[in-house]
């Protein structure tokens, strides 16, 4: 794993300007990347495409709440529908009103779980042009913040990851970053 620090440009041109920058504050260029990262939902981070699916952490509970409820539903529909119903009408009663309480049931315990998250939604990545720089010690990763911050970087930002040759190989658009605002936040 190497230390990363990156930033984020508007521009090919403002990224490749920062690059020529740290090139003269001697950095190697095998240990500088430029990449454009796509818009959030754009990341095609899933088989049917994007990164939406993974937007809200909070959205799982509501899966859980629906499926609960589903069976709590169902089995109070199917109760009622058995008692109600078998005697005077027969079984496929009692089925429909298990049906209809496995439903009611799905939908209460979703709207029971939404906007009840316990897991605070981290801000996504913007999209734009990284420069990401491998780092070896705090010295670099600071002299790195300092020229990308002088260059008009947005968004800097630390990761670990893993470089081979001259690329962060295993950059992740849907992983929340961890900004850093100056050098002065650094560790």
């Amino acid at each position: 794993m190497s230390s990363i620090v990156a930033g984020r440009f508007q521009t090919f041109d403002q990224a490749e300007s920062a690059v020529d920058a740290l090139v003269i504050a001697n950095f190697k260029r095998k240990d500088l990347n430029i990449f454009y990262v796509n818009p959030p939902g754009q990341h095609d981070a899933t088989p049917i495409g994007g990164d939406h699916l993974n937007a809200d952490p909070g959205a799982r509970d509501i899966t859980n709440d629906a499926v609960t409820g589903a069976a709590a539903g169902g089995a109070i529909g199917l109760a009622a529908g058995i008692a109600a119903a078998v005697p005077v009408v027969g079984a496929a009663v009692a089925v429909a009103a298990a049906g209809v309480g496995a439903y009611t049931g799905s939908f209460a315990g979703g709207l029971a779980g939404a906007g009840d998250s316990d897991h605070p939604t981290p801000a996504p990545r913007r999209s734009g042009v990284l420069v990401a720089v491998r780092s070896e010690n705090d010295q670099v990763t600071t002299r790195a913040t300092v020229v990308l911050n002088d260059h008009g970087a947005a968004d800097l930002e630390m990761a670990d990851g893993t470089w081979r040759d001259g690329k962060w190989i295993d950059f992740d658009p849907v992983t929340p970053p961890r900004f850093i605002s100056a050098p002065m936040d650094l560790p």
